[in-house]
C-alpha cells in the first residue's frame, strides 16, 4: 500500500466508452534497428543520444567515458569514439581534467615531488604541472559535452515535450489518433530497436489494461471544485501518461501545468487518503504534513489528486 492507502473507489465507474481498443494505441510503429542506424554511421542522431541522454548541459561537468551508457555499442571505448566523431563530445581541457581527478592535497603533493610551488587553486595548480610537462594517459582523459551535444539532447526535450502536449490536447477532444499521430512523430525520430531486441519507444515498455484507459476516460472528478476543461484536460493527460507508461505524480502534472494554467480546487483531499496502516500517532503526523503541504502549495494538492485517480485506475 505505499506510504498511505485511499478511501474505497465506488464499485464501478460508467466509462465514456470512447477509447478505441487498438494496439495503435499502445504499441509503436516499425521502428529502425541499431544495425540500420550504424551502417549509417550515425549520421541519424539517435543511437548517440541514447547515451548521452540523461546529461543536463546547464550542469554538465567533465565526466569519464563509465557515465556513458554503451549498452548498444559494445564497450565505452566504442561508443566514446563515435561521439567524439560525431562532434557531440570532446576531450575536457587538461587543467579541467587535472581538477578533477585530483584533490587539492593531491595535486600539492604532485607539484612537491617536481619542486614546484603548491600555493594557489587547484586550476592554478594544475596549470603549473602542464607547464612543467606532467601529461595525463589518455585512457584518464574527462570528456564533456559539445555545443553540437548540447543542442542535441535540447532539440529532444523538445521534441519530447511538444509530443506530450499534442497527445494531451487530442485526447481531450477527444482524438485517439491524434494521440497516436503524436507519439509515433516523436519515435520517427527517436525512437528504435536495441541490438538486445527491446525498443526504446515513447510508447509503455509493459502491457497497459484498456480497462484502466476506460476508467480514467470515464471518472467524473466530482471531487474537484474545477471547470470542466481542467477535469477533461487532467483526463487526456493521465491517459496520454498511461499511454507512455508515466505514473510518476510529479511528472504528471509537470505536464499538466504545461497545458492548463487552472489551479486545482479540493477541498477534501486529504480525506480521500486512509492511513489505516500506522498507528495513531504516526498517521497523525502524517495527515498534519499533508495538511500544511496542501495549504502552502496548490503543486501539492494536484500531485496528491493524481496518486488518488491513478490508485483507482489500477482498482478499476
Amino acid at each position: 500500500m505505499g506510504l498511505f492507502s485511499f478511501r474505497k473507489p465506488p464499485a464501478r465507474v460508467n466509462s465514456s466508452g470512447s477509447v478505441p481498443h487498438t494496439a495503435d494505441l499502445l504499441y509503436p510503429a516499425v521502428l529502425p534497428a541499431f544495425s540500420e542506424i550504424a551502417a549509417g554511421e550515425h549520421r541519424d542522431p539517435r543511437a548517440v543520444f541514447y547515451t548521452i541522454r540523461f546529461m543536463d548541459p546547464q550542469r554538465s561537468r567533465p565526466f569519464t567515458p563509465d557515465v556513458l551508457d554503451a549498452s548498444d555499442f559494445g564497450s565505452k571505448a566504442e561508443v566514446r569514439r563515435v561521439l567524439v566523431r560525431r562532434g557531440f563530445v570532446q576531450n575536457a581541457d587538461a587543467g579541467q581534467t587535472l581538477s578533477v581527478l585530483y584533490t587539492k592535497d593531491a595535486m600539492k603533493e604532485l607539484l612537491r615531488k617536481r619542486g614546484l610551488s603548491v600555493g594557489g587553486t587547484k586550476e592554478q595548480q594544475a596549470a603549473r604541472l602542464l607547464a612543467d610537462g606532467f601529461r595525463i594517459s589518455p585512457s584518464r582523459r574527462l570528456l564533456e559535452l559539445t555545443a553540437s551535444g548540447s543542442a542535441l539532447i535540447a532539440a529532444h526535450g523538445v521534441n519530447l515535450s511538444e509530443a506530450i502536449r499534442r497527445a494531451t490536447l487530442a485526447l481531450k477532444e477527444p482524438d485517439y489518433p491524434g494521440a497516436v499521430a503524436a507519439y509515433r512523430d516523436y519515435d520517427s525520430r527517436w525512437g528504435y530497436v536495441h541490438p538486445s531486441g527491446k525498443t526504446h519507444t515513447i510508447f509503455a515498455s509493459y502491457d497497459v489494461p484498456f480497462r484502466r484507459l476506460d476508467f480514467l476516460a470515464g471518472y467524473p472528478m466530482r471531487e474537484l471544485c474545477n471547470s470542466e476543461d481542467f477535469r477533461r484536460t487532467l483526463r487526456a493527460c493521465l491517459i496520454a501518461g498511461l499511454m507512455r507508461g508515466e505514473q510518476e505524480r510529479t511528472e504528471l502534472a509537470f505536464r499538466f501545468k504545461e497545458v492548463c494554467q487552472e489551479q486545482i480546487v479540493c477541498p477534501g483531499i486529504v480525506d480521500l487518503f486512509i492511513m489505516d496502516d500506522f498507528d495513531g500517532s504516526t498517521a497523525a503526523a502524517m495527515r498534519e504534513a499533508m495538511e500544511q503541504n496542501v495549504a502552502a502549495d496548490s503543486d501539492f494538492t494536484l500531485e496528491y489528486y493524481i496518486s488518488h485517480v491513478l490508485y483507482l485506475s489500477r482498482r478499476a
